[in-house]
C-alpha cells in the first residue's frame, strides 16, 4: 500500500485496557502494535520535486494529460502529475477538419498531447492532440 502516514496510533494489547501488564514490559516486536492513518490521495501523493511545472514543460514534448473543458474553440488539457493546463486550439485537435470539439472529446478524456508553443509571460502552452505527431 502507497500513502503518505498521517498519524500513528499504539493499539493495548489483548486483555489489558488503559493498564500495564505486571512484571512484563512491552520490548519485543511482536509487543508493539499500532494502527496507522494513511493518506492515499494523488495530491499528496505527488510530492511537489515530482510535480510537473510550468518551466519544466518543453516545447516539441510528449505529454498525457486529462481534458478538463471543453470549449468551441478548443479542449483544455491538465497535463498529467501536474497542474499545468493548456489549450489544443480546435485546428490541433484531429489531423482532420472538425467543425465540432464537442463530439471528439469529453472533459474527462485521457489524451496524449504535445506541446507546440509555450509563453513564460502570459504563462499559456499551446498544444496538439493530432493522432500523427503520435504515429510511428
Amino acid at each position: 500500500v502507497v500513502g503518505r502516514v498521517k498519524e500513528v496510533h499504539p493499539v493495548p494489547q489483548q486483555g489489558v485496557v488503559g493498564k500495564a501488564k505486571k512484571g512484563k514490559a512491552a520490548s519485543k516486536k511482536s509487543d508493539l502494535r499500532a494502527t496507522v492513518d494513511l493518506d492515499m490521495r494523488e495530491s499528496t501523493l505527488l510530492e511537489e520535486k515530482d510535480k510537473l511545472t510550468f518551466d519544466k514543460v518543453k516545447v516539441d514534448s510528449k505529454y498525457r494529460g486529462v481534458v478538463t473543458r471543453v470549449e468551441q474553440y478548443g479542449v483544455f488539457v491538465r497535463l498529467d502529475g501536474s497542474d499545468v493546463s493548456g489549450l489544443a486550439h480546435i485546428t490541433e485537435c484531429s489531423d482532420d477538419y472538425v467543425k465540432n470539439v464537442a463530439k471528439l472529446y469529453d472533459p474527462g478524456d485521457l489524451v496524449k498531447a504535445l506541446v507546440v508553443s509555450k509563453d513564460a509571460d502570459a504563462k499559456r502552452i499551446g498544444l496538439s492532440l493530432k493522432a500523427s505527431h503520435f504515429e510511428g
